[in-house]
């Protein structure tokens, strides 16, 4: 909605990218050219890269996000980092990167929305402090199809307002921190899920789909920040003999979840620590 509406109802034109060259940054500016395309959105590992190997282009603004940014220069034109879980309807913050941050904030309420810090207990936290983040407005999702149990968990009443459409706020079980400006900035998640190239992951259930397969004694898996940002899981299997086995099965598990396919960190027959939800 966020790519086709905004720009058809403002009189723009809509060029999606082929799939073979999404990843190919010669191929993906050329793209950019020969379609004078002027404002784009790419996933933040993406939009790093991008900015980094062509900050000259004739973009007047790029937006990325998805994942947690690694600190750059900024390019000529606008380079935007924005926040917003799925069931918010995609954006509720924005950030213009002017300069390179220490720890690049997600920015501001796009407007329209509320943001809360939270604690356990959903009581507000002061400025500076860690917490979860919830949002509460009109773009809040009433809740997840055919799944009560998981609505109910995510999706709550919202103790700061009774105004109309702000009555309840979703949990995005994201820790953040609220700036003395008023700016969030993310600090990292409160359970085990990552983002993998844009895609949500859990760590546990990689785990169970690797246990799955008999000739394994115990998986774990963890996820490592990259220096040019984004994420990359590891797995390690506790295996018998059948080493090469074992080793195909664990690749072919990884290829399932969604193109996510981290890299294989062989940790042989040492234990393995046991996650208390996996």
């Amino acid at each position: 909605m966020l790519e086709f509406y905004t720009y058809l109802t403002s009189g723009g034109c809509v060029c999606i990218i082929p799939d073979e060259i999404r990843l190919d940054l010669p191929a993906l500016h050329e793209f950019m050219l020969s379609n004078r395309i002027t404002v784009a959105f790419f996933t933040t590992q993406l939009g790093r890269q991008y900015v980094c190997a062509y900050p000259d282009d004739p973009l007047k603004a790029l937006l990325s996000g998805g994942e947690k940014h690694v600190p750059c220069e900024p390019p000529r034109y606008d380079y935007i980092n924005a926040y917003g879980p799925t069931e918010c309807t995609i954006f509720v913050t924005d950030f213009s990167i002017d300069r390179e941050y220490d720890v690049v904030p997600i920015g501001f309420s796009t407007g329209g929305n509320e943001l809360y810090i939270v604690d356990a207990f959903n009581r507000p936290l002061p400025v500076g402090v860690p917490g979860e983040l919830a949002v509460a407005g009109r773009q809040v999702a009433r809740g997840y199809l055919n799944l009560p149990d998981k609505t109910q968990a995510a999706f709550t009443e919202n103790p700061f307002s009774d105004e109309d459409g702000f009555t309840r706020m979703y949990m995005t079980g994201d820790v953040c921190r609220r700036l003395a400006d008023g700016a969030m900035q993310y600090v990292g998640r409160a359970d085990e899920q990552v983002k993998i190239r844009g895609f949500r992951i859990e760590l546990s259930e990689i785990e169970k789909r690797i246990r799955d397969f008999e000739p394994v004694r115990n998986a774990s898996v963890i996820a490592y920040d990259l220096p040019a940002g984004g994420k990359a899981i590891v797995r390690g299997c506790r295996r018998p003999r059948r080493r090469r086995r074992v080793e195909r099965v664990c690749q072919r598990r990884a290829a399932r979840l969604h193109g996510a396919r981290g890299d294989d960190a062989d940790r042989g027959d040492s234990a393995q620590p046991q996650r208390q939800g996996g």
